[in-house]
This record gives structure tokens, sequence and C-alpha cells, in this order.
């Protein structure tokens, strides 16, 4: 374990400077969201001053110049005659400093000086309890005010919500110091959640972070809306069309987060029982997935249970969190039993004995064990995650489990839980029987989704990249940068597109073909292979991806099919041509 009383010290120093860090943005956040209501309310207040003409003495646009953008600010002078006295006033509008949101400033100068000009005047409005004070513009500025308070939204809100984590990680670390000293030898009950054998889900959690992180990621690109039309329309500058993307990953996100809470409503938190707490590594995890909700008899679930090494990587503004699929395992499992309170299914996993164990603490390096189960549903579909404790097995219990897969399915044969042994025919590939065998057949753009998703990304970075070098505007080294990323991601979505395999199995032959235009064939006999197996190098999200291989008895590692999805449904391929093929079935995985 690296987790220990020491590190745990440290949080109270922690807690104090990001609470220090959150003010720094909570207080200026405040403060831009004080002007703003404090202008608002002049202007409402002004609803109830007088009008009187004014005629204008000066008028002059300030231009100023930063090195990302130009802002204005109009300023000017007009007199006017109330109730017999004469009076001046250089309020314009209520606010101050300068801005680019829309064209205000710049109409106000064309205004005041077309007046001036020709000797015209323009109403105002004074205060009748203050004469000396009035205003030329007093109607609210809705963009300016829109755009102002998403300072307090954003900053504050960010700001505040680091103070609550300092403050609620300071009691967490607390909660786990006394934990620690109570059970030392205990690592698994140091965590509140592990206290017990029944683990909620984190549906409510993620339900939380969606909607907040959406809701984040909107208000800080609405200001965008703001500008887009004077720099298209009015500068010409049409690369700004790209910033459209921020508000359209903000819709998607807020998708994300309606889905949640739909979700969240249908089928509430799930719960996931353990037999033995902890799981122990090389031994079975046996568990009940319960939903407190109906779903329709028969329905599939499936059930993922991986290992995962979390880090960070990067650094300043590049700094990202990574997580990396180590071990995983799959079970397609049917609800076949329910009753009035919900849906009850028995799972059941063999565990390794080689990998990680779970950490209890936080920080940039942790490994942890992760059960996931989904299923698909007309309307919203299910999901529910659990981050479950694993450890060593316990020395003073009798290792009485093997590694084999056989006796695991041997010994549940008479248990509650329903074990998936995998079905090479849900691996989405065509199979038919022919003259010279057996064969199967890998499509191409098998998987639709990384497809899309390739496609989608190749047209957004090489379009970027291109355009930067057709602007006037544009960035040689940013559209080099995009024109390069865009080239390697439509080679992947052309591979996607063009790759096909094809296998073709009888007793003593196996032959492959593959490639964009099945030009690569090779014939092996069954003296030539050692071995069929599979092994994961990609993993996206929480899918991992197997390739299918055979390795030659000259030691030569030859690929057969790739993006296999499912590793128990890999083995049962692996098991089928084997047994055709007249290899003994080694469903040897390299991870």
């Amino acid at each position: 374990m690296k987790i220990s009383l020491s590190n745990n010290k440290k949080s109270g120093s922690g807690a104090g400077c990001l609470t220090i860090f959150g003010l720094c943005f909570l207080i200026p956040g405040l403060m831009v969201g004080f002007f703003a209501l404090k202008n608002l309310y002049s202007n409402l207040q002004a609803n109830s001053w007088e009008p009187v003409q004014a005629s204008i003495l000066s008028s002059d646009l300030k231009v100023i110049r930063g090195d990302d953008s130009t802002s204005y600010k109009a300023t000017g002078k007009f007199s006017y005659s109330y109730r017999g006295s004469e009076y001046s006033s250089d309020k314009l509008f209520f606010g101050k400093g300068s801005d680019n949101i829309g064209s205000f400033h710049q109409d106000l100068i064309r205004d005041l000086n077309n007046a001036q000009s020709k000797g015209e005047t323009l109403q105002a409005w004074v205060n009748p309890k203050k004469p000396s004070e009035a205003v030329l513009i007093k109607d609210i500025r809705w963009g300016m005010f829109g755009f102002m308070m998403i300072f307090p939204l954003i900053f504050g809100g960010a700001g505040a919500g680091v103070i609550y984590m300092a403050r609620h990680t300071k009691k967490v670390h607390a909660k786990e110091m006394g934990l620690q000293e109570i059970y030392p030898q205990q690592p698994w009950m140091w965590k509140e959640e592990w206290q017990s054998h029944i683990i909620k889900s984190s549906n409510k959690t993620l339900l939380w972070f969606s909607a907040i992180f959406a809701t984040f990621w909107c208000l800080i690109s609405t200001p965008i809306l703001f500008m887009i039309p004077s720099e298209v329309f009015e500068k010409k500058n049409y690369l700004a069309l790209i910033a459209i993307l921020f508000p359209l990953v903000g819709i998607g996100l807020a998708s994300w987060a309606v889905r949640n809470y739909f979700q969240w409503k249908k089928f509430g938190s799930s719960e996931l029982r353990l037999q033995d707490m902890p799981a122990r590594l090389g031994k079975t995890l046996r568990a009940d997935l319960y939903i407190p909700s109906e779903l329709p008899l028969n329905t599939e679930c499936l059930v993922t249970l991986e290992c995962v090494h979390s880090y960070s990587a990067g650094s300043g503004d590049d700094r990202k969190t990574v997580e990396d699929i180590l071990w995983q395992d799959q079970q397609r499992l049917k609800f076949n039993t329910a009753n009035i309170n919900g849906h009850t299914i028995p799972i059941a996993f063999k565990l390794p004995k080689n990998q990680a164990e779970s950490e209890s603490g936080t920080g940039s390096e942790r490994y942890f064990w992760r059960l996931l189960s989904k299923a698909d549903l007309k309307g919203v579909d299910y999901s529910a995650n659990f981050e479950i404790p694993v450890f060593k097995a316990d020395p003073s219990q009798n290792d009485s489990e093997t590694d084999y897969e056989e006796e695991f399915y041997s010994e549940l044969e008479n248990d509650t839980a329903i074990i998936d042994k995998g079905e090479w025919m849900r691996l989405n590939l065509n199979h038919e029987q022919t003259v010279s065998g057996s064969k199967y057949t890998f499509g191409r753009a098998r998987l639709k989704g990384m497809v899309f998703s390739l496609t989608v990304m190749t047209l957004i970075f090489g379009g970027i990249g291109i355009g930067m070098f057709i602007t006037d505007k544009g960035s040689t080294l940013f559209g080099v940068i995009f024109t390069i990323a865009g080239f390697f991601l439509g080679w992947g979505a052309l591979h996607q597109w063009l790759n096909k395999s094809e296998i073709t199995v009888a007793y003593n032959k196996l032959s492959s073909r593959s490639g964009w235009f099945m030009t690569k064939q090779n014939d092996y006999q069954l003296g030539d292979v050692s071995k069929i197996y599979k092994h994961s190098s990609m993993s996206s999200g929480n899918v991992k991806y197997f390739g299918l291989y055979i390795d030659t008895t000259g030691k030569k590692k030859i690929k057969l099919a790739e993006n296999l999805v499912g590793n128990r449904d890999v083995d049962s391929l692996i098991a089928a041509v084997s047994e055709e093929f007249g290899l003994e079935s080694k469903t040897a995985s390299l991870t």
C-alpha cells in the first residue's frame, strides 16, 4: 500500500492552500458580479427619472488594443436645463470600463457626432431628486450584463467549489486517519463506503459531476456567442467560426447531464452486495448486483470487471489524468428473476493473482478495481459503476482455489451465479461453411462508433489546419500542427473504413487474408503454428480491444484479426478455431 498516515497528516496544510487558491477565484468573481448588479440597479432606478433635451458638448471613442483583442469606450459630455438651472454631465451610460460586446460604443459615438455636427439635441434622463445627476442612455445592456454575470458564476463558482472540496477533503482525510488507527492492518476499512458488504453505485456522483461540469462549460463558452457576430460579419474573420465548436460541445455535455438525470430517476442507486469483504486476488469474486427498478425479463447486461492504473501525465495546461486498463474481464448475463422491489443477478469473476491491489487513498497515481454494468433498453439505457476493494489473499486462510478456468467453472456448477463462458458469434463477424473449410470474415467498418469518431475528428482537425493556411489571419504553426494531427487521424479512419480480414480454417490447414484490398494472404499447416492467442495493446474509455494472433514454430508473430471486443468472446473464437485446426486450445492472453 502506498497510502500512509504521514501522507494524510499533510492534508491540513493542503486544504489551507486550496482554500487560499479558491479565494483567488471567488473574490474577483464576486466583485465583477457586484458591479454588474450595481449597474442593473442604476438602470432600473433611472426608469423613474425625467426626460430632458441634452446638447452634446464633446464625444470621443477610446480604443484600447491588447494582445488578443481590441476594446472600446465611448466618452463625452453633454449639457441640459432642468427647472431653470443649467447642468452638465459626462455620464453617457451606467457602467465603467471598456468592452467589445457588440457595437454599443461605436454606435453611441456615431449618434453623438451626428447630433453635434447638426446642432441637434438628444434625449437624456435626469434624477429629479438630484438634478446634477443625468445619463444619456438608461436602457439595460443585457448582453453586457449577461457577460459580466458569467464571471461570478464561473470564477465564483469555481472558487466556491475549490473551497468546498478543500474542506470536504480535509474532513474525509480526518476520517481516514481515524479509521487507519482503528484498523491498521485492514486497508479496505479505511474508506467509509467499504465499511459494509454493500457498495453503492457512483451514479449519483456522476449525475452531480456531469451537471456541474456541463453548466461550467456552457458558461465559459457563452461569451463566444457575443463575440462571433462582430468577428465574422464586421471584421470578416471567418476563422472565428471555429469557436462555435465550444458551444456545441456544451450542448453535448448538457445532453449527457440530462441523460444521467433520467437514468438516475428511472433506475435509482444500484447496489453490489459482495459475499466476501474484501475480494481477494487469486480467488473468486462473488456478488449480487441489485437494481431497484423494473426491467424486462431476460434483459442482457454486460458486466465488466477491470483493474485500472490512474496517473497524471503532462504538465501545466497539458496536464491530464490517464487511465490504463491493466486487466479486464467481461460477462454478458441476463436478468431472469425479479420481484416488486427490483432485480437481482448473481455474478462471479475469477480474479488474477498478478495484478495490483486497490488503494484507498487518492493522489496523482493510484490503482483501483472497477465493476461496470450496463444494458441497452428502449428509452434510457441502464448503467452503474462500482469501485470495489480487491486485496491480496489472506495468508491465514487455506488457499484452496486455483487459477485454472476449467476448475473455476466446475466449482460453480451448483452455484447461483450465472457464468458467461463467451460466444464468438457476438464478435460482429460473418461465418460460413465453404468447401475449403470454416470461414470467419471480419468486415470493413465493423466498429461503427470508432469509425464515426475518427472520421469526425479528421474533418475537424483537418478542416482547422487547412483553414489556417487559406485565411489571411491564420497561424502557419497551428496550421501545420492541426494538419499533421488530421493526417494521422484520417489514416486511422481510412484504415477502419477499408481494412478487412478473413480466416479460413479446416483440419491441418489455416489460411488468412487481410488488408485494404485483401492482398495479404498466408497459408499455414498445423505443424507451422505453435499457438493461437489474443493480445491487447489498445483501450478506449473502458473498452479493451484485442487482436487475434498466431505464433509460428519459427517464432514469428502473425496478426489474423484486430479490434475484437469482449475477452471471453475472443477466447471462445480461439477455442473454436483451434479445435477446427486441430491445435490444442490455448487461450494465452498477453495484456
